[in-house]
């Protein structure tokens, strides 16, 4: 009997530990199951959220690519009004510009009628008393009055003869150097240079055609820059071309040579002129002959300046 007890013992135990082993394996199958779902569900979420997010940022984008065609379409449309609104106005002021063109030339006209009415400037000097010569070249084609306010340096740079507005302006001289009407003979000990400024107008008048002397052969062959003052008439031959830039060392240099002091200085100036020529010509002038400069707007820099030079012709 205790023998069979036993092995009934130890069979109910075997069968205990049987249902605990298999109890202890579903609960780890079941851990294990939850976990993979829980891993899938967790997965799941990630990527619709995933996908959501990318969704919201394609609409974000496509509202943005939206939101900016309309301003490029609104940017366009206000190019092209004002396109047409600038064409309007560029035409308005091409009109303008032509009026004055057109009463310059009318100016122009009556001035140069007026000169060639009489052979001396008394009419000229009795009407303004800054008119100090009449300056004239023919390959040019100048011939204008020139002038000279001394308390204003560039009081004719827009106005004509008469003092009034004047888009061409009238030639002028530099105040830092006067025409000497004592003689017409070379004076060894005082050579000078003479400055006169034109505007470069678009319709060919005023100092607008000095680029022709940027040819040596057109040197060469020029006629001479006339200055008929009140006295005498003073006759300047063309020697170089000169391409300046404001605000440069070679400007300045250019600008403020007005005077010599002595030969040496006076060679030094020739001998920068020869240096920077864009053309120059054999007939150099020597110690004792005056310099004249005409000084226009050039293009070929943004503040660039043509310069004409020219040795005074003497008896």
């Amino acid at each position: 009997m205790d023998s069979d007890s036993k092995k009934v013992a130890d069979n109910a135990n075997a069968v205990d530990d049987k249902k605990r082993i298999i109890e202890k394996k579903k609960r780890v199958y079941l851990f294990f199951l939850s976990c993979f779902v829980l891993a899938f569900m967790t997965s799941s979420y990630l990527l619709i959220s995933h996908e959501l997010e990318k969704e919201r940022a394609r609409e974000k984008l496509e509202k943005i690519r939206e939101e900016r065609h309309a301003l490029l379409m609104e940017k366009r449309e206000e190019v092209r009004e004002n396109a047409v609104d600038e064409q309007k106005r560029l035409h308005r002021k091409s009109a303008q510009i032509q009026k004055e063109k057109d009463r310059e030339k009318k100016k122009n006209a009556h001035a140069l009628h007026k000169r060639t009415e009489t052979k001396s400037f008394d009419t000229f000097f009795d009407n303004n008393s800054d008119f100090v010569a009449w300056i004239s070249q023919k390959d040019a084609r100048i011939d204008h009055p020139l002038m000279y306010h001394e308390s204003d340096p560039t009081y004719y740079l827009r106005r004509d003869f008469n003092g009034n507005y004047s888009l061409s302006g009238t030639p002028f001289l530099d105040i830092r150097t006067v025409l000497d009407e004592g003689s017409n003979q070379k004076e060894v000990q005082h050579p000078t240079v003479h400055i006169i400024y034109g505007h470069n107008m678009e319709d060919g008048t005023m100092f607008s055609n000095l680029h022709i002397f940027e040819n040596v052969d057109m040197i060469k062959k020029s006629e001479p820059i006339i200055l008929e003052t009140k006295n005498y008439e003073y006759k300047y031959k063309i020697f170089a071309s000169l391409r300046i830039e404001e605000y440069t060392k070679k400007a300045d240099y250019v600008y403020n040579k007005t005077s010599f002091h002595g030969e040496e200085d006076y060679n030094d100036y020739i001998d920068f002129i020869k240096e920077h020529a864009f053309s120059i010509s054999d007939d150099i002038p020597d110690y004792g002959d005056d310099v004249l400069l005409l000084f226009t707007c050039s293009s070929h820099k943004k503040r660039g300046r043509q310069v004409l030079l020219a040795s005074r012709i003497v008896d």
